[in-house]
């Protein structure tokens, strides 16, 4: 009995460092700043599952790297372990890639980019880089409070209908109701820096005079992430449904400048869904 009870104390001692020691290594979410080099690739970069955003850099000439810095992790993040996995391909048969990930903590500093990165990586060719981090400082998001939707993933298509339909018509008073949730979710945190929800909305508008809504794919794949707390709505090529571009064409890659993405993630809320990310 004596020796049982050393090793349940030894077991609770233990356990009690384990969650000190994670607590102190744990990276502050708010600051974390995930950096993404590649060159004439395709891919995207997902957090537990949920795709965060999309690399491409097919338009690249050989050897001109592109980076990609992701500083929103924490929008699609929980508090404690998290994955990190970042899935390259080659964006043409053919093509020598090389994909480099490098995690760092901005202050604010110039010399943010001269220290030690938290974590690095490279692959060459097609492949995947994960990684387990512990993150704190999550913001207490919406979709953590949302109805777990345990019925037909597909009746989120609805609301995705909806959306599109008022993108194509620039209806401004469907468009603020449906991407306040968003704004307000993400003010919390970032305050002023969002700007004036309704300029932005006026703007956005005005935007859509002069750009292309396209159509909305009937073979869309939807996905249930944290319990079916928040459901992630793609194209077959894994981006948002609603595409929406402007009249300018890249001259370096010849094809229109991509303005808007739309429609990938939402909450169902109040016997509603709700798009809780634009």
């Amino acid at each position: 009995m004596l020796r049982i009870a050393h090793l349940l104390c030894f077991s609770a001692v233990a356990a009690t460092t384990v969650m000190a020691q994670t607590q102190e290594t744990a990276i502050d979410a708010q600051k974390l700043v995930v950096m993404v080099l590649h060159n004439r690739a395709q891919g995207v970069v997902k957090l537990n599952g949920v795709p965060v955003t999309h690399l491409d850099s097919s338009g690249a000439y050989e050897g001109n790297t592109i980076t990609d810095s992701i500083g929103t992790l924490s929008l699609y993040a929980q508090n404690g372990a998290n994955t990190l996995t970042i899935e390259v391909h080659p964006s043409q048969p053919g093509h020598q890639i090389e994909t480099e990930c490098r995690m760092i903590i901005a202050t604010g500093s110039l010399d943010d980019l001269d220290k030690a990165p938290l974590f690095q990586q490279k692959i060459k060719g097609a492949g995947t880089i994960t990684h387990e981090l512990v993150l704190r400082n999550v913001p207490h998001w919406a979709f953590q409070d949302a109805e777990p939707w345990q019925g037909d993933k597909q009746d989120v298509l609805k609301a995705v209908e909806a959306l599109h339909r008022a993108y194509a018509d620039h209806d401004i008073k469907s468009l603020s109701a449906s991407l306040r949730p968003s704004f307000d979710d993400i003010s919390t945190v970032m305050g002023p820096a969002l700007g004036n929800f309704d300029e932005g909305m006026k703007g956005m508008v005005e935007g859509l005079k002069s750009a292309s809504v396209g159509p909305l794919s009937a073979d869309l794949n939807v996905e249930s992430f944290y319990g079916g707390r928040l459901i992630v709505v793609s194209g077959k090529d894994g981006r948002p449904p609603i595409q929406i571009t402007s009249a300018e064409i890249d001259k370096q890659t010849g094809r229109p400048e991509r303005m808007l993405e739309s429609g990938g993630y939402w909450m169902h809320r109040d016997n509603r869904w709700v798009l809780i990310r634009q």
